[in-house]
């Protein structure tokens, strides 16, 4: 490379450096867009939760909280490790809805909320605190339907929503397989 060559492209590089400082250093930075963060579709607190059942195709499983952990009560004989209960209880109590949907009830079928793949209801001393019913994946196979119980509207929440309860269910019918 000739030191014409190399005189050129530093040139070009402190003009497109100028360019860029004169258009930033005037910048308000009260006129910058704020960040908004969505509040999760579930207001829970997971430590307060200490009963949760869950309903799916291979069967409902009744959890409880007892000494800091979680056990299973239904079915008898039954186990699933707790760490994943918290896991499902954390993501619920985090994660935002991407977008809301539909608003009405008219609408189940169309998301797989007729007959929801996953029913999670928790309580907390015995009062129901919440429930909400997952259903099809959307077309993109990137995110799933949901409905909490008391609102009418249909959303769109990410897959993590599902992912560990589907895995208790899996150990729940892994456990049921190894029993027969």
């Amino acid at each position: 490379m000739s030191w014409k060559r190399i005189a050129v492209t530093y040139a070009v590089a402190l003009s497109i450096a100028g360019y860029l400082y004169v258009q930033t250093s005037g910048r308000d930075a009260s006129v910058e867009p704020a960040v908004t963060t969505l509040a999760p579709l579930l207001q829970i607190v997971p430590g307060l939760i200490d009963t949760m059942t869950i309903k799916g195709e291979v069967g409902r499983v009744l959890l409880e909280r007892r000494e800091g952990r979680w056990r299973v009560a239904e079915p008898q004989g039954a186990a699933v490790t707790s760490d994943l209960i918290d896991a499902l209880l954390e993501t619920l109590s985090r994660i935002p809805p991407i977008e809301a949907v539909a608003a009405d009830d008219a609408s189940d079928a169309e998301f797989g909320l007729g007959e929801p793949s996953v029913v999670i209801t928790m309580m907390a001393a015995s009062d129901p605190v919440a429930s909400i019913h997952l259903g099809d994946r959307s077309p993109t196979r990137t995110a799933l339907y949901a409905r909490v119980d008391g609102d009418p509207a249909v959303y769109l929440l990410g897959l993590n929503a599902g992912y560990y309860a589907d895995l208790i269910l899996q150990e729940l019918a892994k456990g049921s397989a190894e029993a027969n």
